[in-house]
């Protein structure tokens, strides 16, 4: 059947609310409250963003910086934009 011209909506943009925004400012790893708020496992982003479940840990923990090319693949996986999740971490 046809769509008869009617578009989907555009997707939305997922973003933390005040009390996971709050987590983060009190020092929580962003990416560990961003996995937990959006309910999505660490195997999971692992295989949707192509980052390495060791390389994801050594992210959450904060051992190493994100390349510049893994907020992008991070935030396309969680559904949401690398603007959103630097936002939270400033």
């Amino acid at each position: 059947m046809r769509n008869k011209g009617r578009k989907a909506p555009p997707p939305s943009v997922k973003t933390l609310g005040p009390a996971a925004e709050q987590r983060v400012l009190d020092g929580e790893p962003w990416l560990q409250v961003w996995s937990y708020q959006l309910a999505i496992s660490f195997p999971t982003l692992s295989r949707k963003s192509k980052i390495p479940l060791a390389r994801l840990l050594q992210i959450e923990r904060a051992t190493d910086m994100p390349a510049q090319e893994e907020p992008e693949a991070i935030a396309a996986a969680l559904g949401t934009t690398a603007e959103a999740i630097i936002a939270v971490q400033d």
